[in-house]
């Protein structure tokens, strides 16, 4: 099943790149969790301590399923362009209960994901502050271990990245920017595919 994300006008208007270091901490994770799938991330994979974020794996696993629904909350949109894990983990922690409520039971209620994923996802539920709290612990956890050792390498990368693509904007226009995220991105007119 193809990614399609509907975007209007105010949408569109509000793009943005930006570096956020708690996207790549939920990517990493990913990564951690499917390590077979990822030759091109082995010597990193083969640095870490994977004990260390055992704990914390647990608790995000349930939310970053593949197929499934990831919660929104999980990573906030960046306040600027050199948001920081600080910055990313508060406002996480800053997300309104009703929301943390709203995004977890569409988690637990999506068919796409294992039944004992949504029964995870169902016991936070249980206590969503709680669960709240044990997320953000969870998140600045595999920071910690994951991303922050290779942070200034990744930050440099993504300034690099960035400042790439605002000379593509300003020299070919944004279809050109979005053609070039991937030969699999493509604008559809009313949103990316």
């Amino acid at each position: 099943m193809a990614l399609e994300l509907r975007l209007d006008t105010a949408d569109v208007l509000a793009l943005r790149f930006a570096r956020s270091p708690l996207w790549e901490t939920m990517q990493a994770l990913r990564v951690t969790r499917e390590p077979d799938r990822q030759a091109y991330h082995l010597s990193w994979l083969r640095s870490l301590d994977l004990a260390a974020v055992a704990d914390a794996a647990t608790v995000l696993a349930p939310l970053v399923p593949r197929p499934g629904t990831q919660p929104d909350f999980l990573i906030p949109i960046p306040g600027g362009p050199t948001t920081t894990a600080d910055n990313d983990l508060a406002a996480v922690a800053a997300t309104p209960l009703d929301a943390v409520e709203r995004e977890l039971a569409a988690a637990a209620e999506d068919p796409r994901a294992a039944a004992d994923v949504r029964a995870e996802v169902r016991a936070l539920l249980v206590d969503p502050s709680g669960g709240l709290h044990r997320v953000v612990e969870a998140q600045r956890t595999c920071w910690e271990h994951l991303v922050r050792p290779f942070w200034t390498q990744i930050d440099d990368l993504l300034a690099s990245d960035i400042a790439w693509r605002a000379a593509q904007l300003a020299t070919a226009g944004l279809e050109s920017v979005l053609a070039g995220l991937s030969p699999h991105v493509a604008w559809t007119g009313d949103g990316l595919r």
